[in-house]
């Protein structure tokens, strides 16, 4: 028994070792190593602070499109019409690409920030709960997933050439020429910006998939009223709204281009959708093997009683309890997802899809306002 603890308790270590590193992944290498070249190009021994890092990152990725469109002279695309918002804010479409550029690096961004309040709140409230040592063992294994650079670096390969290649030519379509060389470098710069930051929500997936599958103590009355639950609930949460509301700017400001949208709804929506409802399986599936723990104990304890003298009082009495109590736990929720917050998430869903399409809304309703 002790030798059992004592194994338990040496994963449990191993699992909080790699929880209290969140900067092992591809977005912290590379804010990282801009503080270093800053501070070697400017003889500053202390680091900077990470804000400062993002700051250089987002002048520095406007250079290349900036300098290719003055090498090659194609102002003729920089100055064709964009829109930001449907319509609403007109703006160049080379400031548009300067946009586009600046959102890409704030999705990384977002994914390196997500990882930090991933990895504290489980090695705070939910790492010590998990009961299985191979499922601490599991648990390292997809967190080594989420450090892997080697991976995350073929994923942002991947990702910037089919964005690159498809990106551009629906952008080509819509001003009827090709985008020319600066803005299609630009496309290269927002894929190589973003990709780790896909690479991060599909680890996110892999993530949330592997916990329901994990066992845990839990509150026997009511698995779905303990910490652990309420804590894995509140990370799915964060990571989701994160996510949609991103993507929903980010579908925004290409919702001009139907091709650019459908792009959108490809890489970012459906994916989310997958997360969110792959997210309420797993917790549910959480709640439910705990609960099924319990009314298996409990369903033992009137099997026993009733194997015994039926007529006697105080046995008729505990079976009474222990079935009312069966009741009680069965009755709980099997869930944490509740309507008002997949109503909301669906909203959510529907605002750019509603955005990307205002005009032809408009022009359907004219005829009811005249």
């Amino acid at each position: 028994m002790n030798i059992a603890i004592s194994a338990y308790q040496e994963e449990l270590a191993r699992t909080r070792k790699i929880l209290e590193n969140p900067e092992s992944t591809l977005p912290a290498l590379i804010f990282s190593t801009t503080g270093r070249i800053v501070c070697k190009i400017t003889g500053r021994k202390e680091s900077l602070p990470l804000l400062y890092n993002f700051i250089v990152l987002a002048l520095v990725v406007q250079l290349p499109t900036l300098l290719l469109v003055l090498l090659f002279g194609d102002y003729e695309q920089w100055q064709k019409p964009g829109f930001l918002w449907v319509g609403f804010l007109e703006l160049k479409l080379g400031f548009l690409w300067m946009v586009y550029l600046e959102l890409g690096l704030f999705g990384t961004i977002l994914g390196h920030l997500l990882v930090f309040y991933v990895y504290d709140n489980m090695n705070n409230y939910v790492v010590e709960a998990i009961q299985r040592q191979e499922d601490l063992r599991d648990l390292q294994d997809v967190f080594a997933r989420v450090g892997s650079i080697k991976n995350s670096f073929l994923v942002t390969l991947g990702f910037t050439v089919f964005w690159s290649v498809s990106f551009s030519w629906f952008i080509s379509d819509y001003i009827g020429q090709f985008i020319g060389i600066g803005l299609l470098v630009g496309t290269i710069v927002f894929g190589l910006l973003l990709g780790p930051a896909i690479y991060l929500e599909g680890c996110y997936y892999f993530f949330i998939t592997h916990v329901g599958r994990y066992s845990y103590t839990l509150n026997h009355t009511s698995p779905a009223h303990s910490q652990p639950i309420y804590r894995i609930s509140r990370i799915v949460t964060v990571l989701i709204y994160s996510i949609a509301i991103f993507i929903a700017v980010a579908t925004a400001t290409v919702a001009f281009s139907i091709g650019a949208v459908v792009l959108a709804m490809l890489i970012g929506w459906i994916p989310t959708i997958v997360y969110f409802f792959a997210s309420q399986l797993s917790i549910k599936r959480i709640i439910t093997n705990a609960k099924w723990k319990m009314l298996d104990r409990i369903q033992e304890q009137i099997r026993k009683l009733n194997d015994g003298d039926i007529t006697n009082k105080e046995n008729v009495e505990a079976i009474t309890k222990l079935m009312d109590y069966h009741e009680r736990i069965r009755a709980t929720p099997n869930s944490a997802l509740n309507l008002g917050s997949g109503m909301n998430f669906a909203g959510q869903l529907a605002l750019p899809i509603i955005g990307a399409n205002l005009d032809k809304i408009i022009k359907l309703l004219e005829p009811f306002f005249k």
